[in-house]
């Protein structure tokens, strides 16, 4: 007979960057890019490595800010004097880069914070539907030669942690099939990150806006997709594998 022996086992969701563009592949390295900006995300900057370069002002000013949602020498992106909900920051995207029947995540960090304290927005309850207490995805767009319209998205299943200093980002995020109908022949597309009460400022970061390939997209309840709206379980980790370094004795693990 002959002996297998493991180490360091790793089973990990990849970071945008190593994730295949297009078409999965069998390797790590990401396809070619397009000419365009149909990537895996198609957002541009959405780590703001480059400060506030291909975001637009939404009824506020912007700055670029750190930390971010990944530690001291993170940026993120922030939205102040901001006197109506409908403030933020927004992008455009490619509507080319729209397929009919696809699914799409649009996710980001966030965390919001009173002008006049700074302390933590409290006031926020995800659960409650449509709430404007909460931040939120309000979509602008074009089709054919009708005339332009909005749609707003929701994470209601979010949870909002609201303890201070740099500890109380969240995770935003929706999973978005767009209607075969009303997103026909989209010839304009923005994206624009609102949401909460006025006199507050809204700082994001790690924002995503990814098709979802077919072996991707959830097709039964929500704990089975790649992207779960709650909560993840104990061991849904960056690292799935338990005890991957072995450095658990004895056979009382999950091995």
């Amino acid at each position: 007979g002959s002996v297998l022996v493991l180490d360091n086992m790793i089973f990990q969701q990849l970071p945008g960057e190593f994730t295949p563009t297009a078409t999965p592949t069998q390797t790590l390295a990401p396809s070619p890019s397009p000419s365009v900006y149909c990537t895996k995300n198609m957002i541009r900057n959405g780590d703001f490595s480059e400060g506030t370069d291909q975001w637009w002002i939404w009824n506020s000013v912007l700055s670029s800010v750190s930390p971010g949602a990944d530690g001291e020498l993170d940026s993120a992106l922030r939205a102040t004097n901001r006197s109506i909900v409908h403030s933020g920051m927004s992008q455009r995207i490619d509507p080319s880069c729209i397929e009919d029947g696809s699914s799409y995540l649009i996710g980001f960090d966030v965390k919001m914070t009173h002008d006049d304290t700074g302390l933590p927005v409290t006031t926020c309850d995800p659960t409650v539907a449509l709430s404007q207490e909460c931040p939120f995805v309000h979509m602008l767009y074009t089709a054919r030669d009708e005339p332009m319209r909005s749609r707003s998205l929701y994470d209601t299943q979010m949870v909002w942690k609201s303890d201070a200093g740099n500890n109380s980002w969240n995770r935003f995020h929706v999973l978005w099939k767009p209607d075969s109908v009303a997103f026909t022949d989209l010839t304009y597309l923005q994206l624009a990150f609102v949401g909460g009460q006025p006199n507050t400022s809204m700082t994001i970061d790690n924002v995503q806006f990814e098709k979802l390939e077919r072996w991707e997209t959830p097709t039964a309840s929500p704990s089975q997709s790649p992207y779960p709206s709650v909560g993840p379980t104990e061991y849904c980790d960056r690292q799935h594998f338990v005890n991957p370094d072995a450095d658990e004795a004895g056979n009382s693990g999950p091995w």
